[in-house]
C-alpha cells in the first residue's frame, strides 16, 4: 500500500527426523517459497551445524538465492548448556564454505559473542571464501519446476511419463465424492484422496463446486483436512476466485491452480495469475481463447504461446 517492498529472507529449521516441524523436507520447503524474490534462503537453529550438512548440500544444489547457515551451538544437555564450542562451530561451518554451499553465516541458540568471533576469524583467514560473490557460489543449480505438499515435493516434469492428476475428489466428475460432500463426510473425502495416492497419482485435484452448497465453506473444510493428511500436492479446481483464494490461504505447500484460459478475455486470467503469484502456485493453462477451444495444432500452439507470454512476461 505504501508503494515499496520490504526485502525478505526465509530460513527453516530441520528437526532430527529430517523435516521441518510441519513435515517438509528441504526440497519441499524450497519449492514452497521459491516464488518470492528472496534476499537469501537457508537453515537456522536445528541441532548444530553438523546436522545441517546433508540438507545444506541439497539446498545449495537447487537454490537460485544466496544460502545461509545459522546453527545452534549443538543441542542443550540436561542442564540446558550448549556444548558446541566456538572452535568446533567455526571448523564445521568452514568446511561448508569450502564446499561452496554458503553465502552468509551466523549463530542461533546457545551461541555467544565468542562463537560469532570465531566465525569472523575463520572468514577473515580465508579471503577467497569470505569475499562477496554473486550466486551461485561455485555451483550449478539443479532445479526443475515442482509443486509440494506439507510433506513432499513432486517434479512437474516426469522422466518417463506425464504428471498424473487424480480427479476423483471432484464434485463435478465423481458421484461418490459429491455424495460425501452432501453428507459432510470430510474423513471420507480425505480417504478418496489417499486412495488415489496409493494408485499412483502424483497430485490430487480438489473441486467442491456443487449446486446448492457453499463452495467456499466446503473447500475450506476439505482443505483443512487434506493439507495435513494427503502427501501428494493438491490441484485447486474452481471457476470462482474467492474459492481459489480461500484454499491457497490455507495450504502450506505449493499448489496448482486449475486453470486459466482466454475464453472471456484476459481479465479473468490476470486475476488468477495475481493469486498464483501471491501464493506461489503453479498454473494449468488451457488452449481456449475468445473464439472457443482450439481444435487444430496451429491454433493450439498460437494460444499456448499467447498464454505463456501473458503469464510469464506480462
Amino acid at each position: 500500500d505504501l508503494g515499496f517492498e520490504i526485502p525478505l529472507a526465509i530460513q527453516c529449521t530441520i528437526e532430527a527426523m529430517g523435516t521441518t516441524l510441519g513435515g517438509q523436507d528441504i526440497e519441499a520447503f524450497y519449492a514452497t517459497v521459491a516464488h518470492r524474490d528472496l534476499l537469501w534462503i537457508g537453515m537456522n537453529c536445528a541441532t548444530g551445524p553438523q546436522f545441517m550438512r546433508d540438507h545444506l548440500r541439497t539446498l545449495a544444489q537447487i537454490s537460485r538465492f544466496p544460502v545461509t547457515a545459522i546453527p545452534n551451538a549443538g543441542l542443550p544437555d540436561e542442564d540446558g548448556n550448549y556444548n558446541e564450542t566456538p572452535e568446533m562451530m567455526a571448523a564445521t561451518v568452514g568446511r561448508f564454505l569450502d564446499s561452496g554451499w554458503l553465502n552468509l553465516v551466523g549463530g542461533c541458540c546457545g551461541t555467544t559473542g565468542l562463537h560469532i568471533e570465531s566465525l569472523d576469524v575463520m572468514l577473515r583467514s580465508n579471503a577467497e571464501t569470505a569475499r562477496h560473490r554473486p550466486v551461485p557460489v561455485r555451483r550449478k543449480v539443479y532445479w526443475v519446476p515442482a509443486v509440494a505438499s506439507l510433506y513432499s515435493r513432486i517434479e512437474m516434469r516426469q522422466e518417463n511419463a506425464y504428471l498424473s492428476i487424480g480427479e476423483r475428489c471432484n464434485a463435478n466428475g465423481s458421484r461418490k465424492f459429491r455424495a460425501l460432500l452432501d453428507t459432510e463426510d470430510w474423513d471420507g473425502c480425505v480417504a478418496v484422496a489417499r486412495d488415489q495416492e496409493k494408485d499412483g497419482s502424483h497430485t490430487i485435484d480438489v473441486c467442491t463446486a456443487y449446486v446448492g452448497r457453499d463452495e467456499v465453506s466446503d473447500m475450506t473444510e476439505v482443505m483443512r483436512r487434506m493439507r495435513g493428511s494427503v502427501e501428494a500436492p493438491l490441484v485447486i479446481d474452481s471457476t470462482e476466485l474467492p474459492v481459489l483464494e480461500a484454499a491457497l490461504a490455507l495450504y502450506g505447500g505449493k499448489a496448482i491452480l486449475n486453470s486459466i484460459n482466454f475464453e472471456d478475455g484476459e481479465e479473468a486470467a490476470h486475476k488468477r495469475l495475481e493469486l498464483a503469484r501471491k501464493f506461489g502456485a503453479a498454473v494449468i493453462a488451457l488452449t481456449i481463447d475468445e473464439r472457443g477451444m482450439a481444435k487444430d495444432v496451429d491454433t493450439k500452439i498460437e494460444i499456448a504461446k499467447r498464454l505463456y507470454a501473458f503469464s510469464v512476461r506480462k
